[in-house]
């Protein structure tokens, strides 16, 4: 799929002040992230054509509930597409700009 400590760097890398593997699974990686005094799930899969990633607040889900299948229909978060490892680093800061703004709105 990728490289998994070389992604959690890359955010890192990109704005996240730390990131840690939570669960490793055949076709999915879940992270847990602290950005901007947050804490961010990440989970990455990839599909038939692309990557792709959810991301929502760490407070959202009981930690029972955090497996790759349960993740991807929770109602809750923002999806990203990418093709590749970068660029999907990237929209993951964006979507997570965007989370942070909307909970500071609400």
């Amino acid at each position: 799929m990728m490289d998994v400590e070389e992604f959690r760097k890359k955010l890192i890398d990109l704005g996240f002040d730390k990131v840690y593997v939570l669960k490793r699974e055949p076709s999915c990686v879940i992270y847990i992230g602290i950005f901007q005094n947050r804490e961010l799930i990440i989970a990455i899969s990839r599909g038939t054509t692309s990557l792709y990633a959810k991301i929502f607040l760490a407070d959202a889900i009981l930690s029972s509930h955090l497996q790759c299948n349960y993740i991807k229909y929770f109602p809750i978060g923002l999806y990203v597409f990418s093709d590749n490892v970068n660029d999907l680093a990237k929209r993951l800061i964006n979507k997570a700009l965007k989370i942070i703004r909307l909970q500071k709105t609400s």
